[in-house]
């Protein structure tokens, strides 16, 4: 539900509608205190998204680059989570790992990549013009680099399931936004 919440106010914040969206935002930590990591951080990308691949000026990255930024943003954020979740209130999701009952996050995530890899390839078609669209597929792409270096700390599986969550409400707008416009 939280993250829902979040995806509306980003939603807002995508229509130039601010002071709206960090309104709707507020209802968000009242659910999940997380949820307010995941609405900053989705800024941030969008912020940077818009001036880097957005901007009305001739030179502007390419998609697979903001790709490329975001595999080394990713890397440094996945070796600074530990350090920074630690002082929240979330810092016993450090070293947790409940293995009974649970598939672990390596086997979840290939089926996911493989979606995307596939969605991706007729998303991609999608012109630049679409702004939301095409926002929601850059940070939808910033998600799913990010999630890949979870594979490879087995003590950030809880972490990881949260972010997992959160990537699946955005792969639900995604996919039905892309149903609405016919895609």
């Amino acid at each position: 539900m939280a993250s829902l919440i979040v995806f509306i106010s980003i939603w807002f914040f995508l229509n130039n509608k601010i002071i709206l969206s960090l309104l709707f935002f507020c209802f968000a930590p009242m659910i999940h205190l997380s949820s307010a990591m995941f609405y900053f951080l989705i800024i941030i990308i969008l912020l940077f998204s818009k001036r880097a691949y957005f901007a009305r000026r001739k030179l502007t990255l390419s998609f697979s680059l903001i790709n490329l930024l975001f595999f080394f943003i990713s890397l440094i954020l996945i070796i600074l989570l530990p350090v920074i979740v630690s002082y929240t209130p979330y810092a016993s999701y450090l070293n947790r790992n409940i293995v009974e009952g649970r598939v672990d996050f390596t086997i979840k995530y290939f089926p996911i990549l493989l979606s995307f890899v596939i969605s991706e390839y007729f998303f991609g078609k999608i012109k630049k013009e679409d702004y939301i669209f095409s926002q929601l597929r850059i940070i939808r792409t910033f998600f799913i680099v990010f999630m890949f270096f979870f594979i490879f700390f087995n003590s950030l599986n809880e972490l990881a399931s949260r972010v997992l969550g959160f990537y699946f409400t955005l792969e639900m707008i995604v996919l039905s936004l892309s149903l609405c416009k016919r895609i």
